[in-house]
């Protein structure tokens, strides 16, 4: 859907441009979904123990460490994207500045998808399949209702900023289902 958009806008440079914040943001995401991953188990083992305080901290801090790295990764793609972008495109003037554009509105997207990744993993973790899919379904359809709406109010800078609403507007509602949870109602 993304590309046809995208090609309906900006024609195959579009595209081009896109694949390559695409290739830029699969490092960054790599390193989120590492670090989200990497502590399954560790909540896993402590939530069937019964530690769940240690659950609660463990969480927490989870969340803390992959918006501080989405902070440092976003800063580090503003302050950088030219020689980041030059690595995939050097001689293509017009991929080269789409994706500068792109990368200044889509680059906000990492503050906000480490805690919707840590969340799901959560749920994930504490056997609960279906507060883990349901999540994951409402950020795809959030992340689709964006790229149809935003476009249409805000032109090209909507398109490249449906990534962070849908994620900020998924992190509000992942937010919501953990003040529910059990585990947080007390603390």
């Amino acid at each position: 859907m993304f590309n046809w958009i995208l090609i309906k806008r900006f024609g195959e440079m579009g595209v081009s441009a896109f694949a390559v914040v695409q290739y830029i943001s699969l490092v960054i995401n790599a390193v989120i979904l590492g670090m989200s991953r990497g502590i399954t188990a560790i909540i896993s083992v402590n939530y069937g123990a019964k530690e769940y305080d240690r659950v609660r901290h463990i969480l927490r801090l989870a969340i803390k460490t992959v918006t501080l790295t989405g902070i440092s990764c976003t800063i580090f793609l503003l302050l950088f994207k030219n020689p980041l972008i030059a690595m995939f495109v050097p001689q293509n003037q017009g991929v080269f500045s789409t994706a500068q554009e792109i990368i200044l509105f889509y680059s906000f997207t990492f503050i906000f998808v480490g805690a919707n990744v840590v969340i799901n993993t959560f749920y994930t973790a504490v056997n609960d399949p279906r507060t883990s899919a349901i999540l994951a379904v409402l950020r795809y359809l959030l992340l689709m209702g964006s790229f149809v709406a935003l476009p249409n109010i805000f032109g090209n800078v909507g398109l490249w900023l449906s990534f962070a609403v849908a994620e900020i507007l998924c992190l509000f509602v992942s937010l919501l289902t953990l003040q529910k949870q059990s585990l947080f109602r007390a603390s």
